[in-house]
């Protein structure tokens, strides 16, 4: 009966130890991946709030916001697992606010023209034709570059 015993809270202790390994035991995040992660988040969530302001559709913008400033509390208080699960579901929020705008990328007036426009090939392909030519993803960062008719 001893050694039944024994031999059970060995193989308990042995799978406690394995368990986690086998399953892959969450990660805690450590202080500065927390810290990027909320960074990131903060800037898809300005980029939501400022293409949201151009619209008319912002819903789940309050509850980005709020995920983000409570994951901003939790971050400073040392709870970086919290900080950065509540930082991710802000930035899923807000993401959800840019694509409900991209839904509504045009107003009525442009409406009308997007029906007329020709294929999206052939317009970039007068685009590499042209002088201005294709610029580089890179280059694109150039915010000097006039890109209002004003």
């Amino acid at each position: 009966m001893k050694k039944i015993l024994i031999t059970g809270l060995l193989a308990s202790v042995m799978l406690s130890m394995i368990l986690p390994v086998v399953f892959g035991a969450a990660p805690k995040p450590s202080r500065e991946d927390a810290r990027r992660i909320i960074g990131r988040t903060a800037a898809v969530i300005l980029t939501a709030q400022q293409v949201a302001t151009q619209g008319e559709k912002n819903k789940g913008l309050g509850l980005s916001v709020s995920h983000q400033v409570y994951a901003v509390g939790l971050f400073r208080q040392g709870l970086y697992s919290e900080a950065v699960f509540h930082s991710l579901r802000a930035r899923v929020l807000a993401a959800q606010v840019i694509k409900q705008l991209k839904d509504a990328l045009y107003d009525r007036m442009e409406e009308k023209y997007v029906q007329e426009s020709p294929a999206a090939s052939e317009l970039d392909q007068k685009v590499r034709e042209s002088n201005t030519g294709i610029i580089s993803d890179q280059e694109a960062l150039n915010t000097s570059l006039p890109l209002d008719a004003n």
